[in-house]
C-alpha cells in the first residue's frame, strides 16, 4: 500500500503501534475504537495560517503489515 501524505502537512515521524482507547478516524474515514492502530504526527506547513500546528494521522494495523 502506497503511504498516504496529507495536503495540508507533513509527516514527522514514522508509524507507531497505538491502542485506541478512544474513537479514532483514519485516513481513509474508517472508525477504529478499543484495538490496536497506527498513528504519526502530521506538521503544519509553515506558510499556512490558523488551525492546530500538528494533528495525528491515523491507519488500520492490517494495512502496513509485511
Amino acid at each position: 500500500m502506497r503511504d498516504p501524505v496529507p495536503t495540508f502537512g507533513d509527516p514527522i515521524g514514522p508509524w507507531r503501534k497505538w491502542f485506541s482507547w478512544m474513537p479514532v478516524k483514519t485516513y481513509d474515514g474508517e472508525w477504529l475504537w478499543f484495538r490496536t492502530t497506527l498513528r504519526r504526527r502530521i506538521q503544519k506547513h509553515d506558510y499556512l495560517e490558523g488551525g492546530a500546528d500538528f494533528w495525528w494521522q491515523y491507519s488500520r494495523l492490517e494495512d502496513w503489515q509485511p
